[in-house]
């Protein structure tokens, strides 16, 4: 079945998603669709990142957060303003911040739509502006939606539904390219939405059938288009077409060779050859430290052609990492534990950063992340 063919999508509802966070019943960050049968790849590759509950969103996102790992857009052209200030930029992953917190129940904005009421009952000016945003895309006022979807991103520019919604709103519109990019930088952290999240936001199923079927007719009329075919490809996994997903992966990774997410995400949804499986790597026998845990303590710094790296870590399980990025300086801290030569680092913005440490001496300490990621050596 090609990107032209027919699609049953009732048979496709799957389990109610659950409320994030911030914003209820009907987002779902870890979607069932995106993650069904495929983490043997991820366990054959990476069994200790796998053995501490690391994906390979996390892998990814987290070593961009770390400034240790590179993250390529192909799609992305400028960034997002509201009132001539800049909110957020596509050139990076959307990683979750800390940044901002409510303690408001969030209104059910569909259900406010479907009914009339058009009013959100959120008391909290986010929530509420997103409320306001799913109500007027749930009304087909996809303008309106994406506007207010913009008003909203000023306060939350990192959160992952807000800005998978506007990639959502750029694709009602026929703003595919636009689209694309937004998804692309949503998905480098992240796994999308479920059917049945995203089909919530929708006052019937025509209604998206018909906008998919002018994604696929505009897929067909721009054979070259990478950025088309990439946002098909995800809306084909969010709907749990995972084949026709992965053909349509295929392609962009051949229109645009430097797309590494597309090529990730080939491997990960690949149908798996049973007469060629083998067995699913068992779970590592996570060991004690390595080395002596006094040899690791303190502070550590390490230089390449991007800055310099600060580590520390302390005797309470905690760490701190400053680095420097476009000139700007970063930091992140949370909490760390080594097993074996793995040291395996939460910061407290969300992710686990999985690396093998080699003690060189007392004074030098390789340092090498999991996945696509540049290995760095710190010195006391």
């Amino acid at each position: 079945m090609g990107p032209n063919g027919a699609f049953g999508y009732a048979g496709y509802a799957g389990p109610a998603g659950h409320w994030s966070r911030n914003w209820g019943g009907w987002y779902n960050g870890f979607a069932p669709a995106w993650g069904h049968g495929r983490w043997d790849y991820l366990w054959d590759s990476y069994p200790v990142a796998m053995a501490f509950g690391a994906t390979m969103w996390g892998l990814n996102a987290v070593n961009w957060a770390f400034g240790v790992g590179a993250y390529y857009n192909p799609y992305y052209d400028a960034p997002v303003y509201v009132n001539n200030q800049q909110v957020v930029s596509y050139d990076q992953p959307i990683v979750g911040d800390a940044s901002y917190e409510t303690d408001a129940t969030p209104a059910d904005a569909t259900q406010d739509a479907a009914t009339g009421d058009g009013q959100s009952t959120s008391s909290d000016p986010l929530t509420a502006t997103f409320d306001q945003a799913r109500q007027a895309f749930y009304g087909g006022q996809y303008e309106q939606a994406l506007s207010q979807t913009d008003q909203a991103l000023v306060s939350a520019p990192r959160d992952a539904a807000i800005n998978e919604f506007r990639s959502l709103c750029l694709f009602a519109l026929g703003r595919y390219r636009e689209s694309a990019a937004n998804i692309h930088a949503v998905l480098a952290a992240g796994p999308g939405w479920d059917w049945t999240t995203l089909i919530s936001l929708y006052p019937n199923q025509d209604v998206y059938t018909q906008q998919l079927r002018a994604l696929e007719q505009y897929v067909k009329d721009h054979p070259q288009s990478a950025d088309a075919e990439f946002l098909l490809a995800y809306h084909y996994i969010t709907c749990d077409h995972k084949e026709e997903a992965v053909d349509m992966l295929k392609r962009v990774t051949q229109l645009q060779p430097q797309d590494q997410l597309a090529a990730d995400l080939v491997k990960m949804y690949s149908p798996t050859d049973e007469s060629a499986a083998t067995p699913t790597t068992p779970p590592p026998d996570l060991k004690e430290p390595a080395y002596p845990m006094d040899k690791l303590y303190g502070d550590w710094t390490a230089h390449d052609d991007n800055g310099e790296f600060a580590l520390h870590l302390g005797d309470n399980d905690e760490f701190t990492w400053t680095f420097t990025r476009d000139g700007q300086p970063q930091s992140l801290s949370g909490a760390y534990v080594v097993r074996g030569n793995n040291l395996v680092m939460q910061p407290d913005s969300g992710g686990t950063m999985i690396n093998t440490i080699t003690l060189q001496d007392d004074g030098s300490l390789t340092f090498t992340p999991v996945g696509e990621a540049h290995q760095l050596t710190f010195t006391r």
